[in-house]
C-alpha cells in the first residue's frame, strides 16, 4: 500500500498503550482491515490514519524505496504532524519488559 500510495503515517503510542501495541502487532494487515473498529482520525495532508492516543502523529510522503530482501524501506519527508497527548513513548525495549 506505502509502495503504491508514497504516503504514509506514524502515531506515536505512549508507554500506557499496550493493547493498541498488541491489537496492531498481532495480526496482518495483508488479511485485516487493522483500523476496522479502532477510533482513528484521517491526516489533513496524506489522508492516512491515526490514532487519537497517541503521543504524536507524523505524515510523511516517500522519497525513496529499497528492496532489501524481503522487505522494502522507506524513506521519507515529513508534511505534517501534531502533538496529541502528554506521556512517554512506548519503545521497544519498555513493551518487552512491561507486557
Amino acid at each position: 500500500m506505502i509502495k503504491n500510495t508514497k504516503k504514509f503515517a506514524v502515531s506515536i503510542l505512549g508507554q500506557n498503550n499496550h493493547d493498541i501495541v498488541k491489537h496492531f502487532g498481532s495480526q496482518s494487515g495483508h488479511v485485516t482491515d487493522k483500523f476496522e473498529g479502532i477510533d482513528h482520525f484521517l491526516g489533513e495532508e496524506t489522508g492516512c490514519p491515526g490514532l487519537p492516543e497517541a503521543l504524536v502523529f507524523v505524515e510523511v510522503e516517500v522519497e525513496s524505496v529499497t528492496e532489501l530482501g524481503t522487505h522494502l524501506m522507506f524513506v521519507g519527508k515529513v508534511v505534517g504532524g501534531k502533538d496529541l497527548t502528554d506521556g512517554k513513548p512506548m519503545t521497544y525495549a519498555y513493551y518487552r519488559e512491561t507486557r
